[in-house]
């Protein structure tokens, strides 16, 4: 029998990548769930806070932000499947860099949650401070 060669790729359900698309984070996260549990890095929460907020206002969407602690250790992890469970959250986002992503990755699994995740790349705050910022975000199907 010969050797079968071939590459495979897991990825998200959908992915979106485009200038301004944290603005528009309520209406790709309402087909996921209504109780939404958003964990943010504490720069990330500095530049698009506002934005984040005033996407959700008016939506019907419950909404938790929580800023991340910094570690993904087993601390952290385990405060904020407490804060996700606290609040019945259905949808967990990440908003930062990888130890934001890896911890919101966790929480979902933990609880049950589907996954949404916006990384954050170090360079993100020169970005937005010169209109060259694009978002990107994945969620699970």
């Amino acid at each position: 029998m010969g050797s079968v060669s071939g590459r495979s790729f897991g990825g998200p359900g959908k992915y979106i990548q485009r200038a301004g698309e944290i603005t528009r984070l309520a209406e790709h996260i309402r087909p996921l769930g209504s109780h939404i549990f958003i964990l943010i890095d504490p720069m990330a929460a500095k530049l698009f806070g506002s934005a984040i907020e005033q996407s959700l206002q008016d939506t019907g969407l419950k909404a938790t932000i929580e800023i991340f602690g910094g570690e993904c250790c087993n601390e952290e992890i385990t405060r904020v499947i407490a804060l996700a469970r606290e609040v019945k959250a259905d949808v967990i986002i990440g908003i930062g860099g990888g130890k934001t992503a890896d911890t919101s990755k966790l929480t979902a699994i933990a609880t049950g949650a589907r996954l949404a995740g916006s990384t954050v790349p170090p360079w993100i705050g020169a970005a937005w401070r010169t209109g060259e910022l694009s978002a990107s975000m994945a969620t699970s199907r």
